[in-house]
């Protein structure tokens, strides 16, 4: 398949900003990064409370002007406590462009809640509160290497920690944690090693201060056809439909970050059918314990985890087994009715299957892979992992924390594993962008995010990435290495909180009626 390099879906777009901070200018940032033209509005609106919001409208469409995305600031002060500094800040200007381009998409009004983003980031706290059982998914302190540094390892997988134990067996005792680490994806076992902060410097195309740099990756596919070298595939246009983003989706990620995008378009009004083969269940379904339970127990294996059902619980689900070569027909003639398709393999692992054959031209296939070009590139790993590898677990100049340990630094685990949510939430505006894009006439064939990339923004400090509003100096989310405070509270804070609004529905989950969160855009108008 010849995929041209990336291009912007949001060229020619005009983008009004009518407030100013943090998540504003971040959002900014990312539709200027995504082609479209922006600047500050005179007019900034207000919400039918009389709560003055900030407004972004795209005008790119002059009979859906004035469709936009409102920010509810939450009740209280929320904390980035356990997780890099900007975090949530960050999470709800991501979203706060999402709603923007399902504005456009739907013609409707999209409100965005600073509170929903903060539980969607922490959203194993927020449910573990409501299930009143024990977080197991807490992410683990970083493991030392016997000859220097440290490390992270995913081994929940059947006979993942057993493979482990023989591979450090083979290393000696002298191994250090990068070493470890390279080993380990050898044998496709989910081990990273933790990175010092200034591991980033120079290595261009994944610095966020590169001219034209985006998080996300948007690609057109060529036309194969010798007589028509210069077309391209325009593939299916998508057009909105009575206030609903009434598209197909094919979500076939597994965990977090993929099953989180496609469920914020199903609450958009997409149709979501979640593949998912029998021998390979979602890993959030815990099938053999390690998940959060009613009361911390586990009484209906495969249906009664928290994190499964917050995520995939009204979505329809078909069971097939891409193994076999019935079943790729079956998903390719699914795939063919879809608009979108969503993975989360890693590049390698996506090839040897087939899926972008499979998924053929029409449908806009969205990979979130943990890491996107470079050394990494077809490495596996989950959000914890892809921290360690960026450097923002290194907290050695931290204040809140013990002096380095020996001579490797000091790293730390975050309190969730934020590059899910994070990438997740960057892959639903990766979606409807691409969307935006087809409707007015762009191609796009192939949307990735990587955890890697979408955690970039807070990697990087650089004053190029100052976002693109006229007039605007702001720099966008603040960085600093450290994970700062105490997060044990604040599953329980974020869940009071969203009870106190209504921002729960309840269900039946292992013979007990449980409060879970109605996720992002669930009140639009």
């Amino acid at each position: 398949m010849n995929l041209e390099p990336a291009v912007a879906p949001l060229e020619g777009w005009s983008v009004e900003v009518a407030d100013q901070g943090q998540p504003f200018d971040i959002a900014a940032w990312l539709l200027a990064s995504m082609g479209a033209s922006v600047s500050a509005a005179s007019d900034p609106g207000h919400s039918p409370r009389g709560v003055i919001v900030a407004r972004i409208a795209l005008a790119a469409d002059s009979k859906r002007d004035g469709c936009v995305a409102l920010l509810t600031p939450s009740p209280v002060r929320l904390s980035d406590a356990g997780l890099p500094e900007g975090c949530l800040a960050y999470a709800t200007g991501v979203t706060l462009a999402a709603g923007a381009i399902a504005g456009w998409l739907t013609g409707t009004t999209v409100p965005v809640s600073e509170l929903a983003v903060a539980v969607e980031v922490r959203l194993p706290d927020v449910i573990a509160a409501s299930y009143s059982a024990p977080n197991p998914l807490r992410p683990r302190p970083p493991r030392r290497a016997p000859g220097g540094g440290f490390y992270h390892a995913d081994l929940g997988a059947r006979g993942a920690s057993d493979d482990f134990d023989r591979l450090l067996a083979t290393l000696g005792p002298d191994a250090q944690a990068a070493d470890i680490a390279a080993a380990a994806q050898e044998w496709r076992l989910a081990v990273c090693d933790y990175r010092r902060a200034s591991h980033r410097s120079g290595q261009g195309p994944l610095t966020p201060g590169s001219p034209g740099w985006c998080p996300i990756r948007f690609e057109m596919v060529a036309s194969q056809d010798p007589r028509g070298a210069g077309d391209r595939v325009e593939g299916r246009r998508w057009k909105g439909r009575g206030g609903e983003l009434d598209i197909a989706v094919l979500d076939m990620a597994n965990m977090w970050a993929g099953p989180l995008a496609t469920r914020v378009l199903q609450q958009l009004g997409s149709r979501v059918t979640k593949v998912e083969p029998s021998f390979r269940p979602d890993g959030t379904r815990a099938m053999h314990g390690g998940g959060i339970y009613p009361g911390g127990e586990q009484v209906d294996p495969g249906h009664d985890s928290g994190m499964w059902n917050a995520l995939n619980w009204t979505k329809r689900h078909v069971d097939i087994d891409l193994r076999i070569p019935s079943q790729r027909h079956r998903f390719a003639d699914l795939a063919g009715t879809c608009d979108v398709v969503v993975e989360s393999f890693s590049p390698r692992a996506s090839a040897n299957l087939g899926i972008p054959e499979m998924v053929g031209d029409e449908a806009i296939l969205v990979s979130i892979p943990a890491f996107g070009p470079g050394p990494q590139r077809d490495w596996v790993a989950y959000g914890t992992a892809v921290h360690a590898q960026s450097g923002l677990g290194d907290v050695t100049t931290s204040s809140t924390h013990a002096p380095p340990v020996a001579t490797d630094g000091y790293f730390s685990e975050p309190a969730v594993s934020y590059p899910d949510p994070v990438a997740g939430l960057t892959a639903s505006l990766g979606i409807l962008a691409a969307l935006a894009g087809r409707a007015l006439g762009t191609p796009v064939r192939r949307v990735e995010v990587s955890l890697d990339a979408a955690i970039q923004p807070l990697v990087d400090r650089t004053e190029s990435r100052r976002c693109a509003m006229t007039g605007s100096s702001s720099a966008g989310p603040p960085s600093s290495y450290s994970l700062i405070g105490n997060a044990d509270d604040q599953g329980r804070l974020l869940l009071e909180l969203d009870r106190q609004l209504g921002l729960v529905v309840r269900r039946p989950v292992g013979g007990k009626f449980l409060d879970h969160p109605v996720g992002l855009f669930g009140a639009r108008r």
